[in-house]
């Protein structure tokens, strides 16, 4: 295994010599399927700060520093103004749907209303699905509601969020009151960009490091703190003091907190209710080409754990680094948690033509899982030790490949199980894009879920095998999109084979003031897969699915009056007569 690693590493350097000596520019055109929260909350491009720019998967440091020098002198329009900069068409047209070219002077108001009927939980107490979303922003000020309420919970407001909040380009830059979210370091304390998955990872993209405290605006109930943070900031210097108290919905016999309910928080008879109170602060120095950062966080719950190596208080420290010139970076953090060391570190470097990834991980077991500890669940990066060697190629002017893989079979335990288990992932993705045609073939292979015995006898192991191709086609207002996925799963100890295939299409035509998207999903699994769904908001969430179905959903949007837009959805799985879902979703924006 040395030998195999140091080849690797010696190729590593060869190859990034090569490239320094003969590429001119520095282009990153890959970006994940999607990225969740900017699409639903797209950044300003003429009023976000450059640490908000830095969260736009795919765009580099340099891209991001003529976009701000540019709009020092004028207003960024549209996505032509983009081009004008040197960003290229490809990446312009991937994070369109995660920026808004606002207005100079910000006054805006919107407002999100989506009620949603399953057939499925018609028996529930309250089966509508509610969800309401509200901004409005004058200049420096912002405040913002969010609430949230899922089928047979009984109050509008179940879950809810809320903000008020003064941006400044002072020594003062930024007072927040409400529920907010912590993005700092590599995420090794707080949730960070690392909760996508590792084909995200080990693209182009740079390994974004978080370095805000921002609104909180999901409607996941675990992630969120709630109090006030501060944010001063002078020359290169940047310090944040945050304090939040919140409930959490816990488990627990006699002895204490057993564990948490990570769907978040859930007010019936049966919740029992824990308090945790954070206070801490973080300090930041930043220049072009480098970052540095030292987290200090007191935690504290109002009871004890069951398990006695996790204290009911304690101090966590963090300490992060980002080192990037030019094509290079290396980027590490180091995190000392309820008495337990973990770190992670990256080196990468990025051309034209060639990225080349070098991810360390070391995440001892056991770590004790809660809201806001983003190596608890939200990660699959989780409880385990090992390195991912990534690259990605360009072949020819419009095809790029796309590889992963683990270079040993790290150690690593499943969540509930707590069962040592050993496990390696490879991946490979060709990508072809040429307007108006987007091709993907994916071939993914897991070795996972090796159980072994006190004396390394295996008990139980299964060895899964995906292969996807996904198309895009574009003619004037209309859009196809095409998803064959197989799966099959094997079983050594009996050998015993599980297999799944489906098909998704996804077809939308645009015209006027209107729009309509129909998806159509067959479907025949023996092993749980995980298609693309869209909702009214036409955003892919993803959600496992197994036996024999054809899914389908109609989705039709009006733009009413300027400003003002109507979608309404409805789905159904044939052959399930309790599948029905309608959802009518309404968007103010002043």
């Amino acid at each position: 295994m040395n030998k195999i690693l140091y080849r690797l590493l010696v190729c590593f350097y060869i190859l990034a010599f090569i490239e320094l000596n003969t590429l001119e520019t520095d282009a990153d055109e890959s970006l994940p399927d999607y990225h969740q929260e900017l699409t639903e909350n797209p950044l300003g491009i003429n009023h976000a700060s450059k640490e908000e720019l830095s969260q736009i998967p795919g765009l580099t440091n340099k891209e991001i520093n003529y976009i701000i020098s540019y709009r020092k002198k004028h207003h960024i329009s549209d996505k032509q103004d983009l081009l004008r900069l040197g960003i290229s068409e490809i990446k312009v047209e991937e994070i369109s749907n995660m920026i808004r070219f606002e207005k100079l002077i910000t006054k805006s108001f919107s407002w999100i209303s989506l009620w949603k009927f399953e057939l499925s939980k018609a028996d529930y107490r309250s089966p509508i699905r509610s969800y309401q979303k509200g901004e409005a922003e004058w200049g420096c000020f912002q405040a913002g509601f969010l609430a949230d309420k899922d089928p047979g919970e009984s109050r509008l407001t179940d879950f809810y969020s809320w903000h008020l909040m003064y941006k400044g380009e002072g020594i003062l830059r930024r007072i927040l009151i409400g529920k907010y979210q912590i993005s700092w370091g590599l995420g090794l304390l707080f949730s960070s960009p690392l909760g996508s998955p590792r084909s995200y990872l080990t693209s182009g993209l740079s390994l974004k490091a978080g370095n805000v405290i921002k609104p909180y605006r999901s409607s996941f109930e675990c992630w969120e703190e709630q109090g006030t943070s501060v944010s001063i900031g002078w020359k290169n210097f940047t310090s944040d003091l945050f304090y939040s108290v919140n409930n959490l919905d816990i488990r627990a016999d006699s002895s204490g907190i057993t564990s948490f309910d990570e769907s978040g928080l859930h007010l019936d008879n049966k919740t029992i209710l824990a308090k945790k109170a954070i206070m801490g602060g973080n300090l930041q120095f930043r220049t072009k080409t480098l970052a540095l950062g030292l987290t200090t966080t007191n935690i504290e719950f109002s009871k004890p754990f069951s398990n006695p190596e996790f204290p009911q208080k304690y101090l966590a420290v963090s300490l992060f680094s980002n080192w990037e010139k030019d094509r290079f970076s290396v980027q590490s953090e180091l995190l000392y948690l309820a008495s337990r060391w973990l770190g992670l570190a990256s080196m990468r470097f990025r051309s034209e033509n060639l990225t080349q990834l070098l991810l360390i991980r070391y995440y001892p077991n056991d770590i004790p899982s809660w809201q806001s500890n983003s190596i608890a669940v939200k990660k699959p990066l989780g409880n385990e030790q090992g390195i991912i060697y990534g690259v990605e190629l360009a072949l020819l002017r419009d095809l790029t490949a796309l590889f992963y893989v683990d270079l040993w079979e790290h150690p690593q335990t499943r969540y509930y199980e707590k069962m040592p288990t050993r496990g390696r992932e490879f991946y490979l993705q060709l990508k072809w894009y040429r307007k108006p045609d987007q091709i993907k073939l994916i071939m993914r292979q897991k070795n996972k879920e090796v159980y072994t015995s006190s004396e390394g006898k295996t008990i139980r192991e299964v060895r899964q095998q995906t292969y996807r191709l996904e198309w895009q086609h574009y003619f004037k207002t209309i859009e196809f999109k095409t998803r064959i996925e197989f799966g099959c799963e094997y079983y050594p100890a009996s050998g015993s084979y599980r297999k799944g295939l489906l098909i998704s299409s996804n077809i939308s035509w645009k015209y006027s003031f209107w729009k309509i998207n129909a998806q159509f999903l067959p479907y025949h699994a023996d092993i749980l897969m995980y298609p693309y769904f869209y909702d009214v908001t036409s955003q892919g969430s993803s959600r496992g699915i197994n036996g024999d179905g054809l899914y389908t959903a109609v989705i039709l949007q009006f733009k009413i009056l300027p400003g003002m837009s109507l979608e309404t959805r409805y789905s159904q799985e044939f052959g399930k007569s309790d599948s029905k879902a309608f959802s009518v979703r309404t968007q103010l924006n002043f």
